[in-house]
């Protein structure tokens, strides 16, 4: 399931396009347009930088700890950490090297994104945030700025807003569900805060948030 997700680089990685370059004409000798097809190298160095988080998550997927690692956008390691059941403590030393970064990591639990996950990420403008779960439930969640740009303390004053307002709203959802027998209280616990992620993104313009 996770080769599913593509890992966006950047703008600085496109998929196959046409473009134009001045050469010469070889038999009138005036300059004129070509086009020229490119995108086969791009698209085998998207895969390879792919490959390598892939790989790393899938050794990290099954842990009953939390571990990260990040990536910076050529696909070269810049961190790994283990952590404890349901957290990982960063010093302010490592924190500075994640500016930028693809950065994935583990939930044991098996659910999409905590609160302190996103308001880390935008603290240390983090590029890319990843949650991979185990082989048995094969989820990997996703968040990101649409214009693939970093996350940052100006986005999570959005984010935090909309956490808060839509918390309170899907919690008395779920409460009457689970009192109507319609979920479980396990269901209600695997599925919170995916459910709560897609309503903050759809409030929020700036932001990608995908789910698979």
């Amino acid at each position: 399931m996770i080769n599913k997700i593509e890992i966006d680089i950047g703008t600085l990685i496109k998929q196959e396009k046409h473009y134009e370059y001045v050469t010469v004409h070889p038999k009138i000798g005036k300059p004129f347009k070509r086009k020229q097809l490119i995108g086969r190298k791009k698209r085998e160095d998207i895969q390879q930088k792919q490959k390598i988080i892939f790989d790393y998550e899938n050794m990290i997927r099954d842990q009953i700890f939390e571990s990260c690692g990040a990536f910076d956008i050529n696909g070269n390691f810049i961190l790994h950490k283990n952590g404890e059941k349901d957290r990982i403590n960063f010093t302010l030393e490592e924190m500075t090297k994640l500016k930028g970064v693809i950065f994935t990591h583990n939930h044991p639990s098996g659910g999409s994104f905590s609160k302190e996950d996103v308001k880390f990420a935008c603290r240390v403008k983090i590029k890319e945030l990843r949650v991979i779960t185990s082989r048995l439930k094969g989820k990997i969640y996703i968040l990101r700025m649409k214009d693939r740009s970093n996350m940052s303390p100006e986005i999570w004053n959005k984010i935090e807003s909309s956490f808060n307002e839509n918390n309170i709203k899907l919690r008395n959802e779920f409460i009457n569900k689970i009192q109507s027998g319609d979920i479980t209280i396990n269901e209600a616990n695997a599925k919170y805060y995916d459910k709560l992620w897609f309503r903050i993104a759809k409030d929020i313009p700036e932001i990608e948030y995908i789910s698979d």
